[in-house]
């Protein structure tokens, strides 16, 4: 039973979240996001590219799985709190485009790579702050 309700705050779009399970399952996919690539990115064998040329193919899955889990998160959240669940497209485009942009090893500057990530985070900024401001009875 309780598993059946872990895979469905995660990985379905049935239900909603109420704002207390949102910063919990944000907070968790927050950490296991940084635990698997802590992990299993050790040494920067996965994460960075060193003589290859080429994606890094497990940076861009885990980074895939990330933006979609915290988009159906986003999405949940937004249907609890009565607010169009078309916002949470908001989080999903500009993710994917960040994390091709990371994982694929695009040589560009440092500076110009941070501010392309701030713009493109600055886009799901709304959708974060409605989330965790707004409540149902709103």
């Amino acid at each position: 039973m309780r598993s059946r309700k872990i895979f469905g705050i995660f990985f379905s779009l049935r239900g909603t979240l109420p704002r207390d399970q949102w910063c919990l399952a944000m907070l968790t996919s927050l950490s296991v996001f940084t635990f698997v690539i802590s992990v299993f990115g050790k040494d920067g064998r996965y994460l960075m590219h060193s003589e290859e040329i080429g994606p890094s193919w497990f940076l861009l899955f885990c980074c895939l799985g990330f933006v979609g889990i915290i988009s159906l998160i986003c999405a949940k959240r937004l249907l609890n709190c009565r607010r169009p669940i078309w916002l949470a497209l908001a989080v999903a485009p500009f993710g994917l485009l960040l994390s091709l942009v990371f994982a694929s090893g695009m040589q560009i500057l440092p500076e110009l790579r941070n501010m392309l990530a701030l713009y493109l985070a600055l886009f799901a900024l709304p959708v974060f702050i409605t989330c965790a401001l707004y409540d149902a009875e709103d």
